[in-house]
């Protein structure tokens, strides 16, 4: 999505593919400068091939580390040149975020409301979740939350050479070069890299060119096949699947035969999977949170992870919990519904959480960062002014109120 977003605003004339990344940040002072990050352009940023250092291997820790510092912008500028901008790829979540920054110079608006704007509202995608850095930076690097039916609309925009309807959204020349192989894997991966997209070899049987996600989520685009397919969730693998997939798509030259029943048995599953929760009606909330709301709570060195904890409530539906964590420059910020429906966070690291009061003095919290990643239970007991918590499978600690 972001190399797409990058895509329009070249398309508009208000980003060169081969500026300087440098040259969008002139107030800036960025460290390790040479001659080689001097050379980077966009258009080694949205190919992954910028050279800036980057582990190859575990792209979490490149996003840990960028997270921990307090401007991730000026974090993934700072690192050291490993390599000659352009000519190896490494995924590079850092440089995506680096792209947001750019996007958001260039246009004045955040690459959500960019998104919003010239992709989003044009395709008829209403409902997303697409959170920033502490400076008010869209994560670059993914982080968006769509439905599987508005992630397939990005893939049959690629599939149509950028065209929706009567509108040509993003310039079909621009379609062509992110779905060109523009830079070789090589030993990291079975496909080749375009512009954010992956690019089958020249080899395989099928062509096609897919974006991929954490955890499962991805869109694959077979143009041979006229096939768009996006899987989103977690907890299994493509491979379970696969087999009623290629039931449906396997033999192009001799469809399977009608079936009606079937067709209105999958209408009332999409239509079932589309539904959001419903939210509960709220019992009363219990006494001690005119008690606790607003208070921090603070751990010593035998709490596992996290040094303090906040909860903030206000008679509404949320609540917002504020989670101090070990290394972390920036407290997370988490609001927590209380209506049996999960809360997506706004600020910094993502997350959906979910709150339920066990009895009148423990609070158990659901915290969850996304399909297939880091999935917590909290579970608080709150008494005079002290807070015994437990984060399931981690242990457990006791913090005092400070303030």
């Amino acid at each position: 999505i972001t190399t797409t977003l990058i895509g329009i605003a070249v398309d508009q004339g208000k980003i060169e593919l081969d500026k300087p990344m440098v040259s969008y940040f002139p107030e800036r002072t960025i460290a390790n400068m040479d001659e080689r990050k001097e050379k980077i352009t966009v258009r080694h940023l949205v190919s992954m091939t910028a050279g800036m250092r980057c582990d190859p291997l575990n792209d979490g820790l490149n996003l840990d580390t960028m997270r921990y510092s307090e401007d991730w912008v000026q974090h993934a500028l700072d690192r050291p040149m490993v390599m000659e901008p352009g000519t190896e790829w490494v995924y590079d979540s850092p440089g995506m975020h680096i792209l947001s920054a750019i996007l958001q110079k260039a246009t004045g608006m955040t690459e959500l409301e960019y998104a919003q704007e010239y992709l989003f509202k044009p395709l008829g995608i209403t409902d997303v979740w697409w959170c920033n850095d502490p400076q008010g930076i869209t994560n670059g690097w993914g982080d968006l939350s769509l439905y599987p039916r508005d992630a397939a609309k990005i893939g049959f925009l690629f599939l149509q050479q950028g065209k929706w309807e009567d509108s040509q959204i993003v310039s079909s020349k621009w379609i062509a070069d992110a779905t060109t192989i523009q830079i070789s894997t090589k030993e990291y991966r079975q496909e080749d890299y375009g512009y954010g997209w992956y690019i089958s070899r020249e080899e395989d049987s099928i062509q096609f060119f897919r974006a991929d996600g954490r955890g499962g989520q991805r869109i694959l685009v077979i143009p041979g096949m006229n096939l768009v397919l996006v899987t989103t969730g977690g907890g299994f693998e493509l491979d379970d699947v696969t087999p009623y997939l290629e039931a449906a798509i396997v033999d192009l030259k001799n469809p399977i035969p009608s079936n009606p029943n079937g067709v209105s048995q999958l209408d009332a599953a999409i239509a079932e999977s589309g539904n959001k929760p419903e939210a509960l009606p709220i019992t009363q909330l219990p006494e001690i949170i005119n008690v606790i709301s607003g208070k921090v709570y603070a751990f010593g060195s035998d709490s596992p992870v996290y040094r303090s904890i906040r909860l903030d409530f206000n008679d509404s539906s949320i609540a917002t919990f504020y989670l101090e964590v070990a290394n972390e420059p920036c407290t997370r910020v988490a609001r927590v519904g209380l209506d049996e429906v999960y809360r997506p966070s706004s600020i910094g690291r993502p997350v959906y959480a979910l709150g339920t009061w066990i009895d009148a003095q423990t609070f158990k919290i659901e915290y969850s960062e996304g399909p297939e990643l880091n999935n917590h239970t909290f579970i608080m007991n709150f008494k005079d002014d002290i807070l015994a918590c437990e984060l399931v499978g981690y242990g457990k600690a006791e913090g005092r109120i400070v303030g």
